[in-house]
């Protein structure tokens, strides 16, 4: 798995509706730091590091669409 599906992935399951940008990048952080993903580690076959940049990624898009202070709107 990459970054871009790994960013994917943390992108859907944690910016959605309801949570600013700012909030999903709080939640993911969180779960990191609190150890919530060593067996998604496992599961996905990736190291710390690339989850790490993964979710870098995910800021980085996430300030680029504008949307840190926003939550996903729904057309």
């Amino acid at each position: 798995m990459n970054k871009t599906e790994i960013a994917e992935l943390l992108m859907e399951n944690y910016y959605s509706l309801g949570t600013t940008g700012s909030q999903a990048m709080e939640a993911i952080w969180s779960d990191i730091a609190e150890g919530n993903f060593t067996q998604t580690l496992e599961d996905w076959e990736i190291t710390q590091k690339q989850l790490v940049d993964a979710t870098n990624l995910v800021a980085d898009q996430l300030v680029d669409a504008e949307r840190l202070f926003t939550a996903p709107r729904i057309y």
